[in-house]
C-alpha cells in the first residue's frame, strides 16, 4: 500500500491548522477551511491505540468514511500518519512539543518518548520550571522527574524566571513546600514568593500570607524578617502576612532560647527545611571552607556508574570520573582524604568490590573485595579504618560486618550483631562506631535499637529504645 498514491486508503482523516500558522507561500492558513490526509484503517489501529478503539471498538468513525479529528495541528498530524508508514519522523527543537503532545493524545507512545528524551536534552534554567509541567501534563513521568529535579537543585538562580512567575498559585506552593529545593538559606525562597505576587500583584496580593506561611521562616534571621516589615510595601500593607512573620520571629526566638552545643546526625536523608516544618528549629550547621558534596552511582532507573560534585562556594555541579561499574544503594565514606564505595547492587546482584576515588587527579581504583556481598549497608570512618555494618546480600539481611585497613588493603570480619539490620544508620563518636535502627528482614519491621563496636572491634548490644533513628554528638566531636 502506497499512501502517497491513496492506494486502498480507506478512511480520510479532516484536520484543521492552528491558528496562526502560514502556508508555504507565506499566506496565512484559514483555520476553518479543514484539510484531509487519505489512510489505511489497518495501518492506523496497529500503530495507535488511539485509532484502534475508534476503528474497532464500535464507536460512529468506525463506518464512516471521513474522520473529523479536532484540536490537533494537521502539519503534524499529517507527520504522524507518515511515521507510522515509514517509521521516521524529524524532530528539532520547534516541533518537539506539538509532536509530543500529540503523538500523547494517539497514544504513540514511542513517539512521545523519543520526543521526551530529545526534550531532556535541551533542559536548562530557562525552561526546567515549564518543562516539568508540560512533561506532568502528558505523562512523561522521567521527563517530569528530571525536570522537577532540576528546578529544586537550580531554585536560587530561577527565582525571577519567566516560566516561575507564570505557575499558578498550587504549583508554586507545592514548590516552596519541597523539602528538596536546593538553597544555601531560606532567603531566596522568601523572596521567590515575593516576585511571584509582584508578578501580578493585583491579581495575587491576597494569597500573600498563605504563601507567607509556606516559607520557614525560622531559618531566617529576625533582623532580616524586621527589615521586610518595615520596607517592603507590599508585605507592609498585608495584615495576614505581618502576623504570619511576626509568629515566624516568635519561633525563632524560642528557638534560641533552646539552643546547645548538640548537632543532631541521623541515619535517615534529612534536610533542615523538613524539620523546620515539623517544628524542629534548629537548622544544621554551615559546612566548613573548602568541602563539597558527592552523588555516587544510583538509579536512573537502572543502576548508574555517574559521579557528581557540588560545590557550596559556586554553586555549580560538576562531572566526576564515572565509576568503573554500576552501583547503587551502596556504601560511602572518606578516609585519608578519599572516597571509598561499598558493595551495592550492579542491575543484577548485589556485589563485594569497593573502589577508591582520588578527588586530586580525579581517577577511581578498586582494591581488595569485601567478605560479604552488602547493599543498603552501613559506612563510616572511625581512626582512618573503615566499617561496612549489616545491609542485604540479595537474599537475607545481614548482622555480620566487617572493617577496612587502609595500609594492609584488607578486610576483617567484626563480631556479627545479634539483630540482622539493613538501611541502617551508622557514625562514629571517639573510638566507638554506633548502628542505630535499620530494618530487620526476619521480624519484617524496623527496629528502634542501638549497638555499638568499640575501636578494639568488641561489640555491645544496647536494647535502649529511641525515638527515632538517631545518634547525638556533642561539643566538637
Amino acid at each position: 500500500m502506497k499512501l502517497s498514491e491513496k492506494e486502498l486508503c480507506d478512511v480520510i482523516l479532516e484536520a484543521f491548522p492552528i491558528q496562526g500558522s502560514f502556508t508555504e507561500d507565506g499566506q496565512t492558513e484559514d483555520k476553518n477551511n479543514p484539510q484531509h490526509i487519505h489512510a489505511h484503517r489497518i495501518i492506523l489501529s496497529a500503530s495507535s491505540s488511539y485509532f484502534r478503539a475508534m476503528f474497532t471498538g464500535g464507536l460512529r468513525e468506525s463506518s464512516q468514511r471521513v474522520v473529523p479529528i479536532k484540536e490537533v495541528d494537521v502539519e503534524v498530524l499529517s507527520q504522524l500518519i507518515d511515521y507510522m508508514y515509514t517509521g521516521r519522523m524529524k524532530i528539532d527543537e520547534q516541533n518537539v512539543q506539538t509532536i509530543l503532545a500529540t503523538a500523547s493524545l494517539l497514544q504513540l507512545t514511542c513517539v512521545r518518548d523519543a520526543c521526551a528524551r530529545f526534550m531532556l536534552e535541551l533542559l536548562d534554567m530557562t525552561n526546567c520550571v515549564g518543562m516539568a509541567e508540560f512533561a506532568r501534563a502528558h505523562a512523561c513521568h522521567q521527563l517530569a522527574h528530571a525536570a522537577q529535579l532540576y528546578t529544586r537543585q537550580h531554585f536560587v538562580e530561577i527565582i525571577d524566571n519567566e516560566e516561575l512567575m507564570n505557575l499558578d498559585k498550587e504549583a508554586f506552593i507545592d514548590l516552596i513546600q519541597d523539602d528538596r529545593i536546593t538553597v544555601p538559606s531560606e532567603e531566596p525562597v522568601m523572596q521567590a514568593v515575593l516576585n511571584w505576587v509582584k508578578h501580578d500583584e493585583t491579581n495575587r496580593k491576597r494569597y500573600l500570607g498563605e504563601l507567607m506561611s509556606n516559607v520557614r521562616l525560622p531559618l531566617l534571621g529576625d533582623d532580616y524578617l524586621l527589615e521586610k516589615c518595615r520596607n517592603d510595601e507590599t508585605i507592609k500593607r498585608d495584615v495576614e502576612c505581618l502576623n504570619v512573620i511576626i509568629e515566624g520571629i516568635h519561633q525563632l526566638k524560642m528557638t534560641r532560647e533552646r539552643q546547645s552545643d548538640i548537632a543532631h546526625l541521623c541515619s535517615e536523608d534529612r534536610n533542615p527545611r523538613e524539620e523546620v516544618n515539623r517544628r524542629w528549629f534548629l537548622a544544621r550547621e554551615p559546612m566548613p571552607e573548602s568541602q563539597h558534596i558527592m552523588i555516587i552511582g544510583g538509579q536512573a532507573p537502572k543502576a548508574i556508574t555517574n559521579v557528581d560534585l557540588f560545590d557550596p562556594d559556586s554553586q555549580l555541579w560538576n562531572p566526576c570520573a564515572s565509576l568503573p561499574q554500576r552501583r547503587c544503594r551502596s556504601g560511602v565514606s572518606v578516609c585519608n582524604g578519599q572516597v571509598y564505595t561499598t558493595g551495592g547492587f550492579n542491575g543484577a546482584q548485589r556485589v563485594r568490590s569497593v573502589d577508591v576515588y582520588d578527588p586530586r587527579i580525579d581517577s577511581w581504583r578498586s582494591v581488595n573485595q569485601m567478605n560479604a556481598r552488602r547493599s543498603t549497608h552501613g559506612m563510616t570512618t572511625c581512626q582512618n579504618i573503615l566499617y561496612a555494618v549489616g545491609g542485604f546480600d540479595g537474599t537475607t539481611g545481614l548482622a555480620s560486618s566487617e572493617y577496612f585497613d587502609p595500609h594492609t588493603g584488607n578486610w576483617f570480619p567484626l563480631p556479627s550483631m545479634s539483630t540482622r539490620r539493613s538501611s541502617v544508620g551508622v557514625a562514629a563518636i571517639g573510638e566507638e562506631i554506633y548502628a542505630i535502627g535499620g530494618f530487620d528482614g526476619v521480624s519484617k519491621q524496623c527496629l528502634n535499637t542501638v549497638c555499638h563496636f568499640e575501636f578494639d572491634n568488641s561489640l555491645r548490644e544496647e536494647q535502649n529504645i529511641v525515638i527515632k533513628p538517631a545518634v547525638v554528638v556533642t561539643g566538637e566531636e
